[in-house]
């Protein structure tokens, strides 16, 4: 991961992104013979991580554009104001790399779009948070629409079944809650009222809305409890979990925090199969080194590093919150406030640095906030996770059941 940071503060200088590796893999064979295998890995991670960057940033470069442009593309994205398209082509010239389309009425995923307008190749700059996050998402473009024609609908099939299972909400439910649904299911906040996001930010519950552990949680509970049932084996579970995990993944878009938590469940379950033990920090040290090594411009999405940073506050400082609040003495009541507000207290302590540069503000009611909603948000998730399940096999009928 630094060496993957190191790549991004030396993105405009080609001769230092080929120079850096070398020198730094020169120097771990110097240690490597002078037999410190230690400090030989630390060298190679480095150097792998800076030319990891450098292959991805030269693939997803694109081409540099100026002036206006006929514009087609395929929404990827919907955004609030705002939309992501992939399969670009400018002037019919296919070009890598996504386009920002900021625009103010109703598309949908799977549009097929027509637009004419200036086109702004993006500068790449890691230190801004908007910038790094556009470059996260592999956007190399951005335009303003005043007008767009939909040419047609191009769905995948996991868009296809989302829209299956999202149907029924609006239907069924009032805009404020659908959107609500959707972003506890599937992440996709584009539908969330502006004062129910200033709420959720205001209160330190955004990470409900993000998907990662509490997600993968569910649907590993209950992998394991058929799986207990059905009496199958370690190996029949592995393949299912990551089966069902990476149908979950695809239909919501492989969000950072589902891969980061999707990852790390994938080794606990690999760890008795092969006789390790589990361990929190390597095992969140492994899933980032799988994600950000497949994928360095993850490292500048925010959603991963305020994930990673969660995960890494809870496993160093919630067994010393915990036994502090709950103490040796405490009923349940005491226990269940105990640890939920250390589980508050272990994750904001890692992700307050964070929240200070990026928000410039923290949530001084998170952990009453959390003590008090986690436990509705878990019950109401499960319902809507059953729903979701019925609807997709059965089209609608989930919703008059619950």
């Amino acid at each position: 991961m630094t060496g993957v940071f190191i790549g991004g503060l030396v993105i405009d200088n080609i001769i230092l992104l080929i120079s850096i590796p070398v020198a730094l893999t020169a120097i771990g064979v110097l240690f490597l013979c002078k037999k410190f295998p230690t400090l030989f890995a630390v060298y190679l991670c480095l150097a792998v991580g800076i030319a990891a960057f450098a292959i991805d940033y030269t693939v997803y470069k694109g081409t540099e554009t100026a002036g206006y442009y006929e514009i087609e593309a395929r929404i990827e994205k919907v955004g609030n104001g705002y939309y992501l398209a992939d399969d670009v082509r400018l002037n019919g010239k296919s070009c890598v790399g996504k386009i920002k389309i900021n625009y103010d009425k109703e598309l949908d995923s799977g549009d097929e779009v027509y637009l004419y307008g200036a086109v702004e190749t993006l500068d790449v700059n890691i230190t801004d948070s908007y910038s790094s996050w556009l470059f996260a998402k592999k956007v190399r473009y951005e335009t303003d629409a005043e007008a767009v024609d939909v040419l047609g609908v191009n769905k995948t099939v996991f868009e296809r079944i989302r829209d299956r299972i999202t149907a029924p909400m609006e239907k069924f439910m009032s805009t404020d809650d659908a959107g609500i649904a959707k972003s506890l299911i599937f992440g996709d906040k584009s539908d969330l009222s502006v004062k129910d996001n200033e709420i959720i930010r205001g209160t330190g519950l955004s990470h409900i809305f993000a998907l990662s552990g509490l997600h993968v949680g569910f649907l590993m509970a209950i992998v394991v409890f058929l799986s207990k049932k059905l009496k199958a084996s370690p190996v029949v579970t592995l393949v299912v979990s990551v089966a069902v995990l990476a149908v979950y993944g695809f239909v919501t878009g492989f969000p950072s925090g589902l891969k980061r938590a999707a990852v790390m469940t994938i080794l606990c379950l690999i760890a008795p199969m092969v006789k390790a033990k589990n361990d929190a920090l390597n095992t969140l040290g492994a899933a980032c080194f799988v994600i950000i090594l497949t994928n360095p411009r993850e490292l500048f999405d925010l959603s991963f590093l305020m994930s990673a940073a969660a995960v890494f506050g809870i496993a160093l400082f919630y067994k010393p919150f915990s036994a502090f609040f709950t103490g040796k003495k405490g009923g349940e009541l005491r226990k269940f406030l105990g640890e939920g507000t250390a589980l508050t207290l272990s994750s904001n302590a890692a992700l307050f640095p964070i929240c200070c540069n990026v928000f410039g503000s923290i949530a001084v009611y998170s952990v009453v906030a959390n003590l008090i909603i986690l436990p509705l948000v878990s019950f109401t998730f499960t319902l809507l996770a059953v729903s979701a399940i019925f609807t997709f096999i059965f089209s609608g009928s989930a919703y008059y059941i619950i």
